[in-house]
């Protein structure tokens, strides 16, 4: 686990904006894929 702290002062903003950037787009990817795997089971799945 790195130490550094992710944000440093508001006027210099996100230290490591690149590893940010792709933990946005791995969370966002994976809440668009289990919101498909719900639509589905609720369209398909009968209780």
């Amino acid at each position: 686990m790195n130490n550094r702290p992710l944000f440093v002062p508001v006027v210099l903003g996100i230290k490591d904006r690149d590893g940010h950037d792709k933990r946005i787009d791995k969370f966002l990817g994976e809440l668009i894929r289990m919101s498909k795997v719900l639509r589905y089971g609720r369209e398909n799945v009968s209780i």
